[in-house]
């Protein structure tokens, strides 16, 4: 790797975007409020950037990323007044930080954390961010702790995770809501002494709207903290001042703006992460679970039913259950999933190959999620499922189908799938 030595005065500011891996050879740094000095080494993730503000005389060791200096501070006074307010409120305080997209909420919440750390207290952090979470993996909505310093929001330790199985909570919003809910309640089971809250940036359109809301209501935070140009968020901040108090913030300065390709690349990189150590297991599918979905959750059709439904149909069904809403049948000769109807119910039919890779949430009894894993195969006739995962089998109880297919090689997103296909 190419390494870069950069040296910078107190005062200034060296951004650096990864993917990198900084060292810090002299002076001292400071990075969202955590201090580094001499011999600090840490990463920064692909396509994210970091301010590493110039306490003392610095010289920094960048291996790849890039690297630009700033002559100034590049956190607001705002956000230091902001941190400064909550930190001294005297009680279990949840905080709400919402924003639009790329206008540094993660960069404010790891600000925030640093600060009351410093003061003693042991953080809870809910990042509900599904396509972007630092927290947990892409799909799942995360609760994090920590009660040491971090660089950013990926530093956190995660406690544990809702799946939700999507990037973008177009068409889950209540799923989404829901997670916020179980994890806020089992963060204050927690002693959460500080709960922050980290969301999308969806805040407009009637969807945006809807979703903001619900969740802050559903959280029902001490604090709401907009970050946005000035009006941006007053669609929101006007309702949430009626019953919550409310800061408006400065969007940071200089923050990386990602693109949907780079967004994708983050997935990537985060993907393969989640899926290290992972091996590919065989499950009997009477053995466990399956939630959010209509297959594996009704009766099972008998070989002779079958083929009556084949002819019924005129194509060849591989597998077929009854629900109370729908006749399910997974068949060959479509070429994507369809619905239709015959007597008092509608039929879902499922081309086969509509499971190949598809990306799944695994639970257990003891944790809301164990991990991911990638389908890899079904046998109906065995009744049988490969997934590939780092989970154990011992800890698979429960299956959720997600709406992504993901590579189980490169860990690339292959496609998305509707998400009335289950």
């Amino acid at each position: 790797m190419a390494k870069l030595t950069m040296t910078a005065e107190p005062g200034s500011t060296l951004m650096i975007e990864g993917k990198a891996v900084v060292e810090v050879v002299k002076g001292k740094v400071d990075v969202f409020g955590c201090e580094l000095s001499e011999g600090s080494v840490f990463n920064i993730d692909v396509c994210k950037a970091l301010p590493l503000y110039v306490v003392e005389n610095a010289v920094v060791n960048v291996e790849s990323g890039k690297v630009w200096l700033i002559d100034r501070k590049t956190i607001p006074d705002e956000w230091l007044h902001a941190v400064e307010k909550i930190s001294n409120l005297d009680k279990t305080v949840k905080v709400a930080v919402i924003g639009g997209i790329d206008v540094g909420k993660s960069g404010f919440i790891t600000f925030l954390t640093n600060h009351l750390v410093e003061r003693g207290s042991r953080v809870h952090i809910i990042d509900a961010d599904v396509g972007q979470n630092d927290i947990g993996p892409p799909t799942t909505i995360a609760l994090g702790v920590t009660d040491y310093k971090i660089t950013s929001l990926s530093d956190v330790p995660m406690y544990d995770a809702v799946f939700v199985g999507a990037i973008s909570p177009h068409g889950i919003i209540q799923r989404c809501v829901s997670a916020v809910t179980i994890l806020k309640n089992l963060a204050l089971k927690n002693n959460a002494e500080f709960l922050i809250l980290n969301t999308t940036g969806w805040v407009s359109d009637p969807g945006g709207r809807e979703l903001k809301l619900s969740k802050i209501s559903a959280f029902n935070p001490d604090v709401v903290v907009g970050i946005g140009e000035r009006g941006e968020l007053e669609h929101l901040l006007k309702y949430f001042e009626k019953f919550y108090e409310v800061i408006r913030l400065p969007p940071a300065a200089y923050v990386k703006k990602r693109s949907r390709s780079e967004r994708k690349i983050i997935r990537k990189s985060n993907y393969a992460r989640w899926f290290e150590n992972a091996k590919e297991i065989e499950l009997s599918i009477g053995n466990i679970a399956s939630a959010h979905s209509f297959i594996f959750s009704g009766s099972k059709l008998s070989i002779d039913e079958i083929k009556l439904f084949s002819k019924y149909v005129n194509t060849k069904i591989l597998y077929g259950e009854i629900c109370p809403e729908v006749y399910l049948f997974v068949i060959e000769g479509w070429e994507k999933p369809r619905v239709e109807k015959i007597l008092d119910k509608k039929i879902l039919f499922l081309t086969s190959d509509v499971f190949n890779n598809l990306l799944v949430g695994i639970r257990s009894k003891e944790k809301l999620f164990e991990g991911l894993g990638i389908i890899t195969s079904i046998d109906f006739n065995e009744w049988k499922i490969k997934i590939l995962t780092p989970v154990v089998r011992e800890k698979i109880t429960n299956i959720q189908f997600g709406y992504v297919k993901v590579n189980p090689k490169t860990f690339e997103e292959e496609k998305l799938v509707d998400k009335w296909c289950f």
